[in-house]
């Protein structure tokens, strides 16, 4: 009987140990400067739009004009405002101010990433 809690002590134990390595060693799933730039870069921080500085779309508050740099970008997502227009709304890439050749919604693959970076709590790297 002294055996048989012995093995399961070792067991339960040996069990716990590795639990705790696979949860120290989880990696986040989308990061800014993976994952997350380019398709901003892509999508919404081109001349005309999210670009910052005299070449951001007029339209645009101040705090959403630039998602050129994690930086920049930081205020709407603390406010809520990246993740309401492009996870909830979807409603960007706005399709009525795209410059010709740009694209006009983003994709499934992009959507997730930005939802899985969203749930992490916008890591930057």
């Amino acid at each position: 009987m002294k055996l048989f809690s012995s093995l399961t002590s070792i067991f339960f134990l040996t069990l716990g140990i590795i639990s705790f390595e696979s949860c120290a060693k989880e990696e986040v799933c989308a990061t800014w400067d993976v994952d997350v730039q380019p398709i901003v870069a892509a999508t919404c921080s081109y001349s005309g739009c999210h670009s910052g500085g005299t070449s951001a779309n007029a339209f645009l508050p101040q705090e959403s004009n630039d998602y050129t740099s994690y930086t920049a970008i930081k205020s709407s997502l603390d406010n809520g405002k990246f993740k309401l227009r492009a996870l909830v709304n979807k409603d960007m890439p706005n399709a009525m101010f795209v410059p010709a050749g740009q694209p006009t919604a983003l994709t499934q693959e992009q959507l997730d990433i930005l939802q899985c970076w969203a749930d992490a709590g916008y890591p930057e790297s």
